[in-house]
């Protein structure tokens, strides 16, 4: 019976280790997929002035006019780094644009449009998990920039297609 029990027992620690083993191994896989995920993505990042309800519909007017009018622009691009130069390019031109598109709506807010990198919690997008990390991101800082903020993925177009759709 002491032949037994103690083969019990070294079957379960076997299994037990080789159980820790694939566990392990497949975090290693997961972190490593993580750590290449923000080197790959361009993301639209938009703050609204404060919480207020009228900021936090601002933001998100601001966010379908941006997406109207530059989604095309991003949605040709052939890889991270084209969307970043196509950043780069259109920087001054959606700024421009954005602080013009807020007097109409009733602020007279300054909208800054940066690029650059910026550190993001881990987030979901539909079917898809970003870890958290420092991503390339297009900013538009509405006012204080001191509100809630909304974000989408530009490249790979995660956010474009659904904008697309809405307002054709």
């Amino acid at each position: 019976m002491t032949g037994n029990f103690m083969r019990n027992i070294l079957d379960k620690a076997m299994i037990a280790g080789a159980v820790l083993g694939i566990i392990i191994s497949g975090f290693s896989a997961f972190a490593q997929d993580c750590e290449k995920k923000p080197d790959e993505v361009l993301r639209l990042h938009i703050l609204a002035n404060s919480d207020s309800n009228e900021d936090q519909q601002l933001k998100y007017d601001l966010r379908d006019y941006i997406l109207i009018n530059y989604g095309e622009v991003f949605s040709d691009c052939t890889g991270f780094e084209d969307s970043v130069k196509i950043a780069k390019l259109y920087k001054n031109d959606i700024e421009q644009a954005a602080t013009e598109f807020v007097p109409p709506k009733g602020h007279s807010y300054e909208v800054k449009c940066e690029v650059g990198k910026t550190y993001f919690t881990t987030r979901k997008y539909e079917n898809y998990t970003l870890p958290a990390g420092e991503y390339t991101a297009v900013r538009l800082l509405i006012g204080n920039a001191e509100g809630k903020n909304w974000w989408c993925v530009m490249f790979p177009p995660l956010c474009l297609p659904a904008a697309g759709e809405f307002f054709t």
